[in-house]
């Protein structure tokens, strides 16, 4: 499935931040920064603003894969 393909390759980013204070790993803020801009955010404060907005199970599904509990 194109959704398995596209989390499996996201966990292969290279993250340039350094250790000290990374809360989420690089490949979890990039799926939900994608899955904000599929649904229409059009800036970095349009993606923050659906990450806080979006009822939990949406923001978690990118996360979690195809096969995830619905």
């Amino acid at each position: 499935m194109v959704l398995a393909g596209l989390l499996d390759m996201l966990m292969f980013l290279a993250d340039p931040r350094k250790l000290h204070g990374v809360r989420h790993p690089v490949a979890a803020i990039t799926a939900v920064a994608l899955a904000a801009t599929l649904t229409g955010a059009r800036s970095f404060q349009a993606i923050a603003e659906w990450a806080t907005d979006a009822p939990a199970d949406q923001r978690e599904r990118p996360l979690q894969g195809p096969n995830a509990a619905r």
